[in-house]
């Protein structure tokens, strides 16, 4: 991610997927609603270790509603890189779709970093139907 911007992340991988929510292939950086509900929405990030400048990330609706954003300043010592855990609950329409829309100031671009099942994660769980 280039220093003082903001950019949609990919997930190229999924680790459960029921319901056909998320396309790798087409669509990497969506999960698209296919029942109306409420939804526990979840974000794990791992950001590439600098001690300098802020880290943010944010829960986008269909590319023109923030639902929820979390920020960080960059780490220093053995803590090593920043990571970024948040999660909302939502309620979501058929044809909704959510993306993680990351940026920092470090400086530098910064990568975020994989590890397996860890980070990057991005997922939804339905809790009900529309309140």
């Amino acid at each position: 991610i280039a220093d003082g911007a903001f950019a949609y992340l990919d997930f190229d991988q999924e680790y459960i997927d029921t319901d056909t929510l998320h396309n790798p292939a087409s669509n990497p950086s969506r999960i698209t609603i296919n029942e109306a509900g409420l939804y526990l929405i979840v974000v794990n990030l791992k950001f590439a270790t600098s001690t300098t400048g802020d880290r943010q990330a944010r829960v986008i609706k269909n590319r023109s509603e923030v639902l929820t954003t979390a920020s960080c300043e960059g780490l220093a010592g053995t803590f090593g890189d920043t990571s970024l855990n948040f999660s909302t609950i939502a309620s979501l329409a058929v044809d909704d779709y959510i993306e993680v829309n990351a940026g920092q100031n470090s400086g530098g671009a910064l990568s975020v970093t994989y590890a397996a099942e860890w980070t990057p994660n991005f997922g939804v769980a339905k809790i009900t139907g529309n309140l």
